[in-house]
């Protein structure tokens, strides 16, 4: 018998994968900058039944999709905003929602989501609410979005590799570490309105070498931490996996495609999942599966 389940996290173990330096020969100088590298794989997904709160670990080398309509639901969970947890045990809300429910969307998390996702002064007012809740560390950073051109971002410091693992990027690097999400996310703010990077991902990133990134991704970083007052240790970092390679060369597929049929999972990157069916291999976005009723669970 099979059951549908909802697609809450795909959890991604990250591990060092050793450093290096990149090397850039210019016309009058030669520029050297240290790169640490780190491999990212699926750990495990985190499932929920729609007819309970309870999450639990789902470790399946095969997805089996469910038909369509999905359901999509609230985001909400019990698990700690400030620290890591175990979040199979989390107990995660049962209402059907477009984002949070009516009974959510003031929590602590639905607050969070709103000072990164808006951009008008009421998201700073937002940050500000929570640095009075609690205060943790929180990484500024930029990453290379294609043509020349940086994104730079926040998250909470002890989330930074995976959120990179989450993001396509050639590069990154470390702008500024704060105690204070105000401030994290008044960098981003400042940095994106004075046009040194953008806040939006790059629609088709090209796949370059970090020594052609890294010097101009090195001049924007300098550029920013001046702007910010801070100063730029001009090293860079980067998160690949086994699914790098099949995210750059494989076709992107809708959603859609996916129902009512059958696939294996070979691996996760830069957003995306990758999947086989057959001698058919494609990656889709993940976040249009998240929270939603996508999975047939196998059940007894």
């Amino acid at each position: 018998m099979t059951e549908r389940a909802i697609l809450r996290l795909i959890h991604k173990r990250v591990e060092p994968s050793g450093s290096k330096k990149i090397e850039s020969r210019g016309l009058f100088e030669n520029r050297s900058w240290e790169l640490k590298e780190y491999k990212a794989s699926i750990d495990y997904l985190v499932i929920q039944y729609p007819g309970g709160p309870d999450a639990y670990k789902y470790e399946a080398k095969k997805l089996s999709f469910a038909p369509m309509p999905w359901r999509t639901f609230c985001r909400w969970h019990n698990g700690p905003l400030f620290e890591r947890d175990e979040p199979w045990r989390r107990l995660y809300c049962v209402v059907e929602s477009k984002s949070y429910c009516r009974q959510h969307k003031r929590s602590i998390r639905a607050i969070y989501e709103y000072c990164l996702g808006m951009h008008a002064q009421d998201a700073l007012e937002a940050c500000k609410l929570i640095d009075r809740i609690d205060r943790t560390e929180y990484t500024v950073y930029l990453t290379d979005a294609g043509s020349g051109r940086a994104k730079v971002g926040v998250t909470r410091s002890f989330r930074f590799l995976e959120r990179l693992s989450e993001q396509a990027h050639n590069l990154a690097t470390v702008l500024q570490v704060t105690d204070s999400l105000y401030e994290a996310r008044r960098a981003e703010i400042m940095v994106s309105k004075a046009g040194i990077a953008t806040q939006a991902k790059a629609r088709k990133l090209s796949r370059l070498t970090p020594s052609q990134i890294a010097p101009s991704l090195s001049a924007i970083a300098e550029r920013a931490s001046r702007m910010l007052g801070t100063e730029w240790d001009h090293s860079f970092v980067r998160v690949l996996s086994e699914a790098t390679d099949l995210v750059y060369t494989t076709p992107e597929f809708k959603e859609d495609r996916l129902a009512g049929k059958s696939f294996d999972l070979l691996g996760y990157w830069g957003g995306h999942i990758v999947l086989r069916s057959g001698d058919a291999v494609f990656h889709v976005n993940a976040s249009r599966l998240m929270h939603r009723d996508v999975l047939l669970v196998s059940q007894g």
